[in-house]
């Protein structure tokens, strides 16, 4: 008989134990250094061609509003008047005039203004604060035969300046009559603002850099402050910033886009100071530049840490061979080929294979730590696959959320222009104006657009108190039948000019005295109604107004608002409430709006203990219906004394000779004020800040003091409270344009007898006059 050398069999069986664990513990640390290599190469590769683009849409949008504006002003032709005859001196100033408001609304640092036919010009900039007379002279001033060359609209480069010597991007408008070039206009801005307000935004793994068609940097975001950013940055300027992009990546980035599609954006490794890239390269068409995100290889290999599972593997698979060493006998052999095989499956990503376990000593232990090593990196890879998803999800929420808030800011962008358009607009143009009719048309015109601007602006601020939990209600008693008679009396000129009818219903057993914010329902019936009349075009619009509950404590109301308008698609309904949105992005071409007002409308009815519901069909129209809780009263509300409507000739009876002091720090504001008040025939002194105030109230007397009361020196608080130290009867009257409780209360605590807002309304400043004056 052959005698079995149990030692050496001993020592074999250890031995392949050990190459068995050492086989699945390198197979194992390949597959999962892969798995995570590739996860975290996709993910990188998704934020530079995400960062790619932005950066496109972000230069892109930068110079768009240039170009708004310089059209505008050659719509009016400031600048073609000029052009063609440089030598008037009436259009030189016209032309300086339009280019200097255009810079200033776009915060520029300089523009430039050239007639072709005489190659004769004026350069401004902020550093010199001079306007320069220059002179082309083509043999030496090749950049400008270079972009005529270009024969495009328009032209945007960056050079140095050759008066200061500073780096500047300059948007070269070209300026023809009838296809004939008659000067060249243009703005510049420091390529450091420009390029950082392009560039500058949330992104410290990735660095971001604009290439012009010559391949120089014109741009690399300096918001960074890691040290291989930094290294990037030094080596651009070695290099003379020049960063050389292969050249198959630039013929096919500039490959004509059919009609309907999106510029390609091409991922390319690149080596750049001998420094490993993976980079997203896009073309910019209109600019002719790059935009090019570059993500560090070493960046991307530190966050990829396969340590924390090596080690659970490690601990595992040691306490299993362990335990293996001590059971060597003929079953050991069977059960770790076995176990050997069960092993090598599960290396090969077969995590549900199992061994088979017959006894509960030490190889039956062995199998169960196999069984929960496979457990535990199933559920590890599980978790990573579900964090790896919930990392994508979070993505695409960012970038919807992004998407939201950019159409908002667009939206936004959109309803704060247009009336300002059309203020500066008119107001340019009233000055050319030859009538009085004319003139005043366009006054009433830029009233308007006011009054517009005034009203998305307190949407705004709104919108910002609920958000800011800033917001309170009033409570105050009032009849809900002149509160409809109010939003009815605001809202039914509109109507009436699209020829709709409006209907009204009232529940008759609805308390005549109501106590709570009368100004806050009716903001809410203005909205509700002011939408519907917006989108219906033919047909009625109607307000029904129930009792849906009442208690000792109060009441509940169920007011409705029903039209048969356009109608909004189910789809759109969940988002309706929400902020930033609007039903689709075709309405708020069509119809305009900022998208806060139904957000506000749903605050309002909330903070009233309310809900709010929408019942709506595409094409037929929409019912928009709330409740709100009010407390009320069977006693009569006490009247207030009435200023409205006083007839002119009795107020200027009233109010003729009185002493008024007017103290506002503002010029402007001043000047209104003190327009507006000519008609009355006041006795009115004017100081410019508190202290002067104060002085002169102690001086002279007067009936009533208009109190600014955010001036330099000594503001209006402080100044009232100094007056009421030795005048208490006299009236004080607060402007301001905080238009809050918190700053009412503060100035009415400080001894003011009431509190107007700006902009100052002509009617309710001469109704204040005649409350505290007339008496």
């Amino acid at each position: 008989m052959i005698k079995l050398d149990r030692q050496a069999i001993r020592i074999n069986i250890i031995g392949l134990i050990l190459i068995t664990f050492a086989l699945f513990y390198g197979a194992f640390s390949y597959f999962l250094t892969d798995f995570l290599n590739n996860v975290e190469e996709n993910l990188g590769v998704k934020l530079i061609r995400q960062q790619a683009s932005i950066t496109k849409q972000r230069a892109l949008s930068y110079f768009t509003n240039d170009k708004s504006l310089i059209d505008q002003s050659l719509f009016n032709q400031h600048f073609q008047r000029w052009m063609i005859d440089p030598t008037n001196a009436a259009y030189q100033a016209e032309a300086i005039d339009a280019i200097e408001s255009t810079c200033a609304i776009i915060q520029c640092e300089g523009w430039f203004l050239y007639s072709h036919g005489t190659l004769r010009g004026f350069d401004w900039n902020d550093t010199t604060q001079i306007i320069e007379d220059t002179q082309i002279v083509l043999e030496r001033d090749t950049w400008y035969t270079d972009i005529i060359a270009t024969g495009k609209p328009y032209f945007i480069d960056a050079s140095v300046h050759p008066f200061n010597g500073n780096a500047y991007v300059y948007f070269d408008y070209f300026v023809r009559q009838k296809d004939e070039l008659i000067g060249l206009v243009g703005t510049y801005v420091s390529t450091d603002i420009a390029f950082n307000s392009i560039l500058d935004y949330p992104s410290e793994d990735v660095s971001n850099i604009l290439l012009d068609n010559n391949q120089i940097v014109r741009g690399i975001d300096t918001s960074k402050n890691s040290d291989l950013h930094q290294a990037l940055v030094d080596y651009v300027n070695e290099k003379n910033w020049q960063v050389l992009l292969p050249a198959h990546v630039i013929d096919e980035l500039e490959k004509p886009i059919p009609p309907g599609s999106v510029a390609p954006i091409m991922v390319e490794p690149l080596e750049i100071n001998g420094r490993e890239y993976i980079s997203a390269i896009v073309y910019i068409e209109e600019l002719e530049w790059y935009a090019v995100s570059l993500l560090d290889r070493e960046i991307l290999n530190a966050k990829i840490d396969t340590t924390p599972f090596l080690i659970i593997a490690s601990v595992i698979l040691l306490a299993m061979m362990v335990i293996t060493v001590y059971v060597i006998n003929t079953q050991l052999i069977d059960s770790t080929m076995h176990m050997l095989d069960v092993v090598t499956r599960v290396a090969k990503g077969s995590y549900d294979e199992k061994v088979k376990v017959r006894k509960n000593d030490e190889l039956g232990a062995l199998g169960q730590g196999i069984n929960q090593m496979t457990e535990t990196l199933s559920s590890a890879l599980v978790k990573l696959e579900n964090q790896n998803d919930a990392l994508n999800n979070a993505i695409f929420e960012a970038e919807e959320a992004s998407l939201a808030k950019s159409q908002f800011l667009s939206n936004m962008s959109h309803e704060l222009r247009t009336p300002m358009n059309a203020v500066l607009g008119f107001a340019q143009v009233g000055i050319e104006a030859k009538g009085e009719h004319q003139k005043n048309e366009y006054l009433r015109k830029i009233g308007q657009s006011g009054e517009h601007l005034l009203s998305v602006i307190n949407d705004i601020l709104d919108f910002n108190k609920i958000e800011s939990n800033t917001f309170t209600l009033e409570s105050t008693s009032f009849r809900i039948n002149r509160s409809l008679r109010r939003v009815l009396d605001m809202c039914l000129v509109r109507a009436d000019e699209k020829g709709l009818k409006v209907k009204v219903q009232l529940d008759k057993a609805i308390p005549k005295h109501l106590i709570g914010d009368p100004f806050r329902l009716e903001q809410i019936l203005i909205n509700l109604l002011g939408n519907a009349i917006k989108f219906t075009d033919d047909g009625s619009v109607s307000i029904k107004v129930d009792l849906q509950d009442k208690t000792d404590n109060g009441v509940t109301l169920k007011i409705a608002v029903t039209d048969t308008g356009i109608g909004i698609a189910e789809a759109h309904l969940a988002q309706l409430f929400s902020e930033f949105t609007q039903a689709d992005n075709s309405i708020t071409r069509k119809y305009g709006g900022t998208g806060l007002g139904l957000t506000i409308t749903k605050q309002l009815v909330e903070r009233m203990h309310g809900n709010i519901h929408v019942e709506s069909q595409l094409g037929k129209g929409s019912t928009f219906s709330f409740t709100a809780k009010f407390e009320f009263s069977d006693e009569p509300m006490i009247e207030p004394v009435k200023t409205d409507n006083v007839d002119p000739s009795q107020l200027v009876n009233a109010l003729a000779g009185k002493s008024v002091l007017l103290v506002e720090d503002n010029e402007i504001n001043r000047l209104v004020v003190e327009r507006m008040l000519e008609p009355i025939a006041l006795n009115l002194d004017v100081a410019v800040n508190g202290e002067e105030a104060v002085a002169m109230v102690k001086k002279n007397k007067y009936g009533l003091v208009l109190m600014d009361v955010q001036m330099p020196v000594l503001d209006g608080i402080d100044a009232t409270r100094a007056i009421r130290q030795f005048n208490t009867s006299m009236a004080i009257i607060g402007l301001s344009a905080h238009a809050n409780t918190e700053h009412t209360n503060v100035a009415l605590n400080a001894g003011m007898n009431d509190y107007l807002t700006k902009p100052v309304d002509k009617d309710k400043l001469f109704q204040m006059l005649y409350k505290f004056l007339s008496g």
